[in-house]
């Protein structure tokens, strides 16, 4: 389990200041440049943590962007982890002028191993059964093709609208990364009340992060048994391979929460 995106706002803060204060001990790596993002014009990166300002609005905005790459880079660093990273955020205010900061998205990804898990084709199975019950109405399947060979490069199913504060999406990750060895992903994608609920887990009861993130998929998409048939669907138990899914979530350890944890296991 890995932390795989992360973007905060700071509102009426300046960029030397954030910066000083959250990557003191990388600012030397950071160079300015063109922002790619959407209403700021400038950027200071080290390549793979993007920190966005001059903004257009009426107040000034520093946007913090730590893309997958950036996150794996952080967990590189000597003496990183991320409960002190976000301890540190929530005290920015003493040491830094701001008015405020706020999460806007913290995405969460659970690889697994084993064709047994959750997959793309279980999930698309299950949904065309009518086995499949969610807080969700809609859910979005996308497969990629390369034109020449008609192979399939890309195996996708989406929960949820893509700007709502709760997007879930299963995916081929063999497909995508070209691997040899079987590999599927699941990725809760956080934003604005959501990822303060991701933050509030990660800083109240980090030891118990896996057992919140297991619930949110538990609460929010259900596999139903198709064995024990009911007059409505939300009535018949959860698939047996879905609850071993929801336990090895549940066992699984955010990468470099505290210090240098592994990966976690295979399913």
């Amino acid at each position: 389990m890995v932390l795989d995106y992360v973007i905060i706002s700071f509102v009426r803060a300046s960029v030397s200041d954030v910066c000083g204060y959250l990557f003191d001990y990388l600012i030397d790596d950071f160079i300015v440049t063109d922002s790619n993002m959407r209403g700021f014009q400038r950027v200071l990166t080290n390549g793979v943590i993007f920190v966005h300002y001059d903004n257009k609005g009426t107040k000034p905005v520093v946007l913090l962007e730590i893309r997958s790459a950036g996150c794996r880079f952080l967990e590189e660093q000597v003496g990183h982890s991320w409960l002190n990273f976000f301890q540190q955020l929530t005290m920015i205010a003493k040491h830094v002028s701001i008015e405020r900061y706020s999460v806007k998205r913290l995405d969460v990804a659970i690889d697994s191993f084993s064709k047994e898990t959750l997959t793309t084709n279980r999930a698309e199975r299950y949904l065309k059964k009518e086995l499949l019950t969610s807080r969700f109405r809609i859910s979005r399947t996308i497969k990629e093709y390369h034109v020449k060979t008609a192979e399939v490069t890309g195996d996708s199913i989406y929960f949820g609208k893509r700007t709502s504060d709760l997007h879930i999406v299963f995916y081929d990750k063999q497909l995508e990364s070209g691997s040899d060895s079987c590999w599927f992903r699941v990725e809760l994608r956080f934003r604005n009340l959501w990822g303060e609920k991701v933050l509030a887990a990660i800083l109240d009861q980090p030891d118990r992060f896996s057992e919140f993130i297991a619930n949110v998929l538990k609460t929010t998409i259900q596999f139903r048994s198709g064995v024990h048939r009911r007059s409505e669907v939300r009535r018949q138990p959860l698939a047996k391979w879905y609850v071993d899914y929801l336990s090895y979530v549940r066992r699984q350890t955010l990468y470099g929460l505290n210090s240098c944890e592994k990966k976690g296991g295979a399913l």
